[in-house]
């Protein structure tokens, strides 16, 4: 069924509207969302504003079958850190990874030189992981992502010990590093609906 470019920013947006009152939506994003939303032919989807999280898998690269999650979306404190790992149920064998992660943002626009010029942007202002995720005649998807990224992998559990409080202290200064990094190149983001009524 043909939907339109319209008719789909308009779908968006009222899910948008709902996932801010149900505070879904990370409060760094919305001047971005809303400046991206504004220009009349883009809409974003999902967004994150970057992240630091502590989880727990059966096996690395087992994303599929998380066991333990705990997310800031902010710098992480060092000794929160400590008791959560000291105190949570950790299933026997699985693997405890530190994460840091970028912001990511998917955007729809309505035509795929629009999504390409967006890719091409974005990379501009540093955004070095983007690509054009494809659409059809409705609307093209764009994923903007940065480089910054960190998976710290701290031990399994009952087979390696938990790192001493050095290490956990240098690990959760490394991962508030790369959060950082993405916090100050996130209000380049609204730079995007200038530019590309600019070229």
């Amino acid at each position: 069924m043909h939907i339109s470019f319209e008719l789909r920013k308009k779908n968006a947006m009222n899910k948008l509207s709902m996932a801010k009152s149900e505070h879904l939506v990370d409060v760094a994003m919305y001047d971005i969302l809303d400046a991206l939303n504004a220009h009349p032919d883009l809409f974003t989807t999902s967004s994150c504003s970057g992240r630091i999280q502590l989880i727990a898998v059966p096996d690395v690269g087992r994303k599929d079958t998380i066991v333990m999650r705990h997310r800031w979306h902010h710098e992480l404190n060092f000794e929160e850190l400590e008791e959560i790992i000291n105190t949570s149920e950790i299933k026997e064998d699985a693997v405890v990874i530190l994460q840091a992660q970028s912001p990511i943002l998917h955007l729809g626009c309505r035509t795929m030189e629009m999504a390409m010029r967006i890719r091409n942007l974005a990379q501009g202002l540093g955004w070095k992981y983007c690509s054009l995720m494809g659409g059809n005649d409705d609307r093209w998807m764009v994923e903007i992502l940065s480089s910054y990224r960190m998976d710290f992998a701290l031990f399994r559990q009952g087979v390696s010990a938990i790192p001493d409080r050095d290490w956990l202290r240098f690990v959760t200064k490394e991962a508030n590093k790369v959060f950082m990094k993405g916090q100050e190149k996130l209000p380049s983001l609204k730079q995007i609906p200038q530019l590309v009524s600019s070229t």
